[in-house]
Formats: C-alpha cells, structure tokens, sequence
C-alpha cells in the first residue's frame, strides 16, 4: 500500500521521519511542519532505516493530490493569479471549484490542490513524479507566480494549519470566494490563527474527463532514459560548497544542462547561477557568468529532440479542436431563439450583451424569457436583478411566460386558491429552483457584484451561469451628469463580467427620437455613447406594424436585430410575443435578413 510519507517536524531539515499518513499526528509541534508530496511503499521505510536518510530512493510511488504553488512578492498580484487558475481549471478542464482544496501559504503565496480522486487512480510507477509534474506544467502553462521546481521526488510540502515560523502566520485553507474576494491583508487576519472549513468529501468526487485525459497523455509518454533527479542531487551537491578555478566552468554546465531540461527559462537560470556563483573561491565575473551561460543555454537549445506529437496533421488537429468545442460548450449561455444563437454562437463568461428598446416594446419581457430560456435548459444559477419592477410584477411575469396564463388569471386564480394553479406553480418551483430575483432598486455595480457573490457562497455554492440586469439607466453610478454616469456603468458593467467571470446581459432605453416602431442601430442607446464600446453583442428590439384587425391581434410581431457581434455577422429576424402570456418565440418559416 502506497500510504508511507517523509516528515520534517519543527524544520524543513529535520525529515527523514516515515510514517503511514493514517497514523500520523502533530503532536503538540506546529511549526514548519512538512509532508512528502509523494507516496511510498514500505521499501522507502526500509531505506531509511539502512542509510539514514531519503535521500536517492528511486522506488515506486505516488501522490494522494496534485498540487500548485503560486508564490511571489506582491501577495495580491499572486492571489489574483491563483483566482484566475482556479476560473481557468473550472472553465477549460470542467473541474467544478468545490472539488478545489486553496490554501494561503501563510508566507508569499496561495496552493491550488486538486486531490486525486478528481484525475485518476494512479498507477505506481519509478517515474510518476515525472508524469506528474508532466500534468502540473501543461495544466499552469501561460500563468505567473506559479513554482514548478517543487515537483521532484522527495519534495516536502507545507502541512495546513502549521505555523510558517519566518512569518508567523498559519498556513490556512480558504473558500473560492475568499480567495475571489479578500484582500492580501485580510488573508492575513484569517491567518493569524489556525482554521477549518468544509469541503467536499474526496469519496463524492467523480473523475474529471479532461484531467483523466492529461494523465493518460503523460502516462503512456516515454521519458528520457537518463534520470533527471540523478543530475538535479548532482546540482545541489554542487551548491553546498564553493568551487575553485578550473571547476567552476563544469559546474555552469551542467547547472544549466540539467535545469534546462527541467524546463527552465534562461532568466531564472541566470538568476539560479548568481546565487551560486556567490559560493565560490574566487567567483566569476557577472560578465563571464553572463557570456558562458548564454553560450551553454544557446547551445543547448540546438541539441534539444523535437517530439513527433508535436507535429500535427490537420486529422490530429482536428481532434484537439473537437475536445475544445466539447469544452466550451458546456460554458455557452444561449438565448433560446435559434437564429439569433447560430450567429453570436453564445455568450462565454465574461462577455456582456446589451439589448435596445424602446419603451413598451417588450424588452423586459424578451429578457424574461432569456433568463428562463437559459435557466430550464442548463440548470445554472440565473440571478435576475429587476430594478424597475416589484417582486409581485416579476413573479407574475414568470407564471404568464411558463403557464400561457394571462396576469389578470393569474391573479384570479390566486384569490380563489385553485388547486391547479398552485399545482402549475409548485411544479414550476422545482424546474426553476436556479432562477433567482433581486427587486431591491438603486443598487451600484458594486453592490450588484456583492449579491452575485453572496448567491455562490451561501445560496446555490456554484458560480452564477448568467446574470440579468433589468435596465441599465437604473444602475447608480457616478458622474457629473447622466451621460457621464450612465457611460462609466456601461463600461463597468464589462469589467465586472470579466472580474467574477460570469456573462451579462443587461437593457438599455434608446433616444427620444425614436419611435417603438422606428429600426434602431448601433448608436441608438441614450445618455451614453458607450454601451456599444462595452458590450461584446447588442441586440435592438422594435415593433412591426401589425395590418391585422384588431381582434385578430392575439401576439404582438416583433422585430429582433444583431447589431453588434464579436464572432460574426450583423443582421435580424422577426418574432413575436403572445399578448396573454407574454411568451416570445420566433416566428414559423422564419429566416435572418441582413
């Protein structure tokens, strides 16, 4: 059984101490405390009992988590970092954000642990810190701050709830939104003491697809024959003591051949040489360190092995462009009005739509629809934000789109407590319990981004899906006059939908000039000029005159426009909107003008 692990208690040094991690307990000592990231076999205990030390055991192993280490000197550059990591694993490779263990370091930085149980049940192996590590690069590849020197084999890891003795502060777990939210010095008050929290049981998780599939990709991949940690002891034996002349040009090479393979930038690579170059007796200029290393690093780059997996044929490409497809299909908010998704292709987090109307046109009720659209199809959290209608209004609204009931039958049928009413609407609570109301008017951005956060964390413990904004002269904002103000919401609305990753769709009133049968265009929105510029979609939604009589008149025809698209054509469509129910669909035999 792979449970064997190396402690260090009361200093990184004092390790060598292996013990069943089922066993094992602080005992009173809580500061500087480690544990192996890797797993081992009873051999690893045998070892150290013969030569009193871990170091250059080469047996099988494993790991019970795989972990990031986001490190840097302005903690909340690195905590912004990390929040971005955990969107992207969330967003890219579907790994749901209670499956997430986040950890302040309790020094300069945050860990981002994903436990196994979400990638796969690992196969022991002499090399799979090498898989490993291999799984940890591609997943952190293009993000800052992130360590990847901590992935060799016998590496220690900071234990959670012990103390960091330089800093005084605990290393302590945290919740997303704490890591989303905080700042750097509120992390730290938390880290002042030790703390639990709960998380999701290891044994509920399910196997994640897209990490499954890296692991396999590094699984089956085959390593260089020469052993890396073999040069990297040789490496570090090297730094113990100072070099004299005649040794030290040996040592550059090999320093660089060996963290150069490790994946190493020649930046930090420099760096690593004038940290050791300090040691030696006498040591190199910085200009010869400078010329030798660069030398080496150059050389070196043109002995490197191109692997064939690196180059595609259109038929392998094909195929990692049907896996992200796959992906980011699952993140698209649809409107529910077909010709209009074929063209924006759907909304992704972190992009804005806004849609024109006048007034009485039936933008509320378009809105509506969308956000119910949305909600029965994807099951995702829906927070609509009414800042002109009532709770009463938006529930009543809600019953005539979902039961064909006109609002004066709703309210009847309420007074009158009709049992197939109430039915209808318990039935619509159950397939709706993710679409969520806020009526409380005069609300900021900030206040907004506040109860989106508050709904993850307390209500429905998920992100938010899709976010509604009922309209968006009603937002509070500041300025010297309504242009000014209404323009700096506008843009705000953009940067808050990128801040906390999670698509808007707001209205907007157009100029007085206009009638609600009047075609509107791009820079139709009133007191601003600035929607456009914020907005990734604009939608324009007007009446068609309807040439029926008048008691034929039971829906209302509709003209709905793509002015704006940052994935492709402009252009427009009709629908219409029942009169009883308020119900927009689009109309039969329909096509997309331009």
């Amino acid at each position: 059984m792979y449970l064997y692990a190396d402690y260090a208690i009361g200093h990184a040094s004092k390790r060598n101490n292996i013990l069943n991690i089922k066993d094992y307990k602080l005992n009173g000592i809580i500061t500087d405390c480690y544990r192996s990231i890797f797993l081992f076999d009873e051999g690893l205990k045998e070892y150290v009992e013969r030569t009193k030390s871990i170091k250059g055991y080469a047996g099988k192993h494993i790991s019970d988590s795989l972990v990031f280490d986001f490190d840097g000197d302005n903690l909340d550059a690195v905590r912004i970092e990390a929040n971005n990591f955990c969107n992207y694993l969330y967003y890219e490779y579907d790994v749901p954000y209670n499956y997430l263990r986040i950890a302040f370091s309790g020094a300069k930085g945050f860990h981002i642990i994903i436990p196994m149980q979400a990638i796969c049940t690992p196969e022991p192996k002499e090399n799979f810190y090498q898989i490993y590590k291999g799984i940890a690069a591609d997943l952190v590849q293009g993000f800052k701050f992130i360590d990847l020197t901590i992935y060799d084999r016998v590496r220690l890891f900071r234990l959670m709830n012990t103390i960091n003795s330089k800093s005084g502060l605990y290393k302590i777990p945290l919740y997303f939104d704490e890591l989303d939210g905080l700042t750097a010095e509120a992390i730290k008050e938390l880290a002042k003491s030790e703390r639990k929290i709960e998380t999701l049981p290891v044994s509920e998780m399910e196997i994640v697809k897209p990490l499954n599939d890296l692991y396999e990709k590094w699984n089956n991949y085959q390593f260089d024959c020469h052993e890396p940690s073999t040069k990297r002891s040789e490496v570090l034996e090297l730094l113990q003591g100072g070099l004299s002349e005649g040794n030290r040009h040996d040592a550059v090479l090999r320093i660089i051949g060996t963290l150069q393979n490790k994946g190493m930038d020649y930046e930090f690579i420099f760096e690593f040489l004038k940290h050791w170059n300090k040691s030696n007796n006498p040591p190199l200029s910085v200009e010869r360190l400078e010329a030798e290393s660069l030398r080496a690093f150059r050389d070196n780059l043109k002995k490197i092995t191109v692997d064939r997996k690196e180059i595609l044929s259109l038929k392998d490409a094909s195929k990692i462009y049907e896996d992200y497809v796959h992906k980011v299909t699952k993140c698209k908010v649809k409107t529910g009005f077909d010709k209009i998704d074929a063209r924006i292709r759907g909304m992704m987090p972190g992009e804005t739509l806004c849609v024109l109307g006048k007034t009485s046109v039936g933008k509320s009720a378009f809105l509506h629809n969308v956000g119910l659209n949305f909600a029965k199809e994807s099951k995702e959290p829906v927070l609509f934000f009414s800042l002109e209608m009532p709770t009463t209004s938006v529930y009543e609204r809600t019953l005539q789109i979902e039961t064909g009931y006109s609002g004066y039958s709703i309210e009847n049928l309420t007074r009158e407590n009709d049992l197939e009413q109430k039915s209808k609407a318990n039935l619509l609570f159950s397939e709706l319990s993710n679409f969520f109301i806020i009526t409380k008017n005069g609300l900021n951005l900030t206040q907004i981004r506040e109860f989106i956060l508050f709904g993850e964390k307390n209500i429905y413990h998920k992100p938010t899906g899709l976010v509604l904004v009922d309209y968006l002269g009603l937002v509070k904002g500041e300025g010297k006059d309504l242009y000014e103000q209404t323009s700096r919401v506008a843009r705000g609305m953009k940067d808050l939908s990128k801040e906390i990753n999670v698509p808007i769709i707001f209205l907007s009133q157009v100029t007085k000039q206009f009638t609600e049968f009047d075609e509107l265009q791009i820079n139709s929105a009133r007191d601003s000029g600035s929607v456009d510029e914020a907005s990734d979609f604009v939608l324009a939604l007007w009446k068609e005159k309807d040439k029926r009589p008048e008691d034929e008149q039971k829906d209302i025809p509709l003209m709905l426009a793509i002015l704006k698209n940052r994935k492709g054509g402009v252009g427009k469509t009709k629908i219409v909107m029942d009169k009883r129910s308020l119900k927009i669909i689009e109309r039969d035999s329909n096509e997309f003008t331009f």
